[in-house]
């Protein structure tokens, strides 16, 4: 069964920390999930960013031990949220 490939900026809707993205990545690597790139450009960033196929992203977000670092993630990504709003930053 194929999967579309989607970032982590497309499955969750909003830009994700360099830990999640390490854990994603790290998890892929382990099972050798096949992983493309994608070259995005916008005012808050500018680069590749990886392409995992949706299945695998279902089943890290559904896994309990990954929990706290998409705990930790989500909290940080209302935290900058809330600066930019308050400071502009």
């Amino acid at each position: 069964m194929s999967s579309k490939m989607l970032s982590l900026y497309d499955y969750l809707g909003r830009p994700a920390g360099k830990a999640l993205g390490w854990a994603v990545s790290k998890q892929a690597s382990r099972i050798g999930a096949h992983v493309e790139t994608r070259y995005v450009e916008n005012p808050a960033y500018r680069g590749n960013v990886n392409l995992y196929c949706e299945d695998l992203l279902k089943s890290f977000f559904k896994n309990p031990l990954n929990k706290a670092i998409i705990d930790a993630d989500e909290k940080l990504y209302h935290e900058r949220r809330i600066r930019r709003v308050l400071w502009g930053k």
